[in-house]
């Protein structure tokens, strides 16, 4: 193997290594780039679909059966509460717990899954962001647990 050919070789694979890397770095950051404006849309939807929630369940309009959309029509809108609801703007899967207990929840309009949520994501002081996997159908759910 002459000395061109051995150099051709080594650029082509140093190039290859390069482009892989590069490939990589660049995926990672780009799904950290979507996540983090997933979170910013979550972060601004959660004061007021908790507000809206807590009307709803206040009102008796939804129960804590998360199958179920709304168990009575709302034509005053009197449970809407401020900011988009569940399909506007960003479909919200939403439930509401007071001390470890769920007294509401309003489905995605776009799905009939839901997400699964892990033990410890109910009980958080804190805001907390998380992918988790889907009861009911396939996909990931991206989660935000708030305290309100």
């Amino acid at each position: 193997m002459t000395l061109r050919t051995r150099l051709i070789a080594a650029l082509v694979a140093l190039s290859a290594v390069g482009l892989c890397v590069f490939g990589v770095v660049t995926f990672e950051l780009y799904q950290r780039s979507l996540l983090g404006q997933l979170d910013d849309q979550l972060d601004s939807l959660a004061q007021p679909q908790a507000e809206r929630l807590t009307s709803l369940v206040a009102g008796g309009w939804v129960t804590d059966d998360c199958t179920m959309h709304v168990v009575q029509s709302d034509p005053a809108g009197a449970g809407r509460g401020r900011g988009p609801g569940p399909g506007q703007a960003l479909d919200a899967f939403s439930q509401l717990y007071v001390a470890g207990r769920l007294l509401g929840c309003v489905p995605a309009i776009s799905t009939t899954g839901r997400p699964q949520l892990p033990q410890d994501l109910t009980t958080t002081d804190r805001s907390d962001h998380r992918t988790v996997g889907s009861v009911g159908g396939g996909g990931q759910w991206r989660v935000l647990a708030s305290p309100i």
